[in-house]
C-alpha cells in the first residue's frame, strides 16, 4: 500500500512537474511571440515615424523652394519694369533674406578703383543694431581667397565660420568680428567680369544652407548683373538719342542760318537789279 501510494505521489509529482514545464514553455512561447510582435510593431512604428519626418522634411523643403521661386520670380519681374533701383534692391534683399532665414543680406559692388568690395545696400533683422563703417568695405588685396572663389564663379558656402581654412583667415576674422556664424555669397558679374557679390549671413547659429536653393539664389545674383547690363544699354541708347537730338538741333540751326543767308542774298540781288 505504501509503495503504491509512493508511486502515485511520484507519478503525481512528475505529472505536476511536466505540467509546470509545459506551462512555463507555453508562457515563454506566448511571451516570446508577444515580444516579437511588439518588437516588430516598434520597428514598423519607428519606420513610419521616420517616413513621416522625412516626408515633412521634404514638404518643408518643397514649400521653402516654392517660396524662394516665387520671390525670385517677383524680383525678376520688378527688375524688368524698374524705376528706382535703390528701392527695388532693398525690397529684394529683404524678401530673399526672409525666405532664406538669413539674419542679413547685402549687396557688395566693386569700388571705382577696384580695390574694395563696398556694401551699397543691405537688409537685416530688427535688433541687430547699426553696421559699423569698418565692415562696409572689404579690401580685395587682403581677402584673396574670397575674391578668387567669386572670380571662379564658385558659391562661397560657409556652414560654420569657426571651421574656415587657413587660406580664408582674413575673411574669417572679418565675419567673426561681426558675430556671423554662417555665410553664403554669390558672384555678381557684368559682361563676364566680377563686379560684386550678394551675401547672406546668419548670426544665431551655424546654419546648413540648402544647396537645392543655390540655383535660384544664383539666379537672383545674375538678375542684378543683368540689370547693370541693361542699364548700360539704356544709358548708351539715351546718350545716342541725346547726341542725335543735339545733331538734329545743330543741323536745323545750320539750315536755318543757310536759309537766312540765301534770303539775304536774294534780297541783295533784287536790289542790284
Amino acid at each position: 500500500k505504501e509503495e503504491v501510494i509512493g508511486k502515485l505521489v511520484s507519478d503525481k509529482r512528475r505529472l505536476f512537474n511536466l505540467l509546470l514545464i509545459c506551462g512555463v514553455i507555453a508562457i515563454s512561447s506566448a511571451a516570446g511571440i508577444l515580444y516579437y510582435r511588439f518588437r516588430q510593431e516598434s520597428i514598423i512604428n519607428a519606420k513610419l515615424k521616420n517616413q513621416v519626418k522625412e516626408k515633412e522634411k521634404v514638404e518643408e523643403q518643397l514649400t521653402k523652394r516654392l517660396a524662394i521661386e516665387k520671390v525670385v520670380s517677383s524680383i525678376s519681374s520688378n527688375f524688368i519694369k524698374i524705376t528706382d533701383f535703390n528701392k527695388i534692391i532693398r525690397v529684394s534683399l529683404e524678401n530673399i533674406g526672409k525666405v532664406c532665414n538669413a539674419s542679413r543680406t547685402s549687396l557688395f559692388l566693386l569700388s571705382e578703383d577696384s580695390k574694395y568690395f563696398e556694401r551699397t545696400h543691405h537688409w537685416q533683422e530688427t535688433g541687430l543694431g547699426m553696421l559699423p563703417p569698418s565692415i562696409d568695405k572689404w579690401e580685395i588685396s587682403k581677402n584673396k581667397w574670397w575674391e578668387k572663389q567669386l572670380q571662379d564663379d564658385e558659391v562661397i558656402h560657409v556652414d560654420d565660420v569657426s571651421m574656415m581654412t587657413n587660406d580664408a583667415y582674413h575673411e574669417q576674422r572679418i565675419l567673426e568680428q561681426q558675430g556671423v556664424k554662417s555665410s553664403l555669397a554669390f558672384p555678381v558679374k557684368f559682361k563676364q567680369q566680377l563686379i560684386g557679390f550678394v551675401g547672406f549671413e546668419n548670426f544665431s547659429k551655424s546654419h546648413r544652407w540648402q544647396t537645392a536653393d543655390f540655383s535660384l539664389l544664383s539666379l537672383f545674383a545674375e538678375t542684378i548683373g543683368l540689370f547693370f547690363e541693361r542699364k548700360e544699354m539704356e544709358d548708351r541708347l539715351r546718350n545716342a538719342n541725346n547726341m542725335l537730338e543735339k545733331r538734329v538741333i545743330e543741323r536745323t540751326q545750320e539750315l536755318a542760318d543757310a536759309n537766312q543767308e540765301l534770303q539775304l542774298e536774294i534780297a541783295e540781288r533784287k536790289r542790284a537789279q
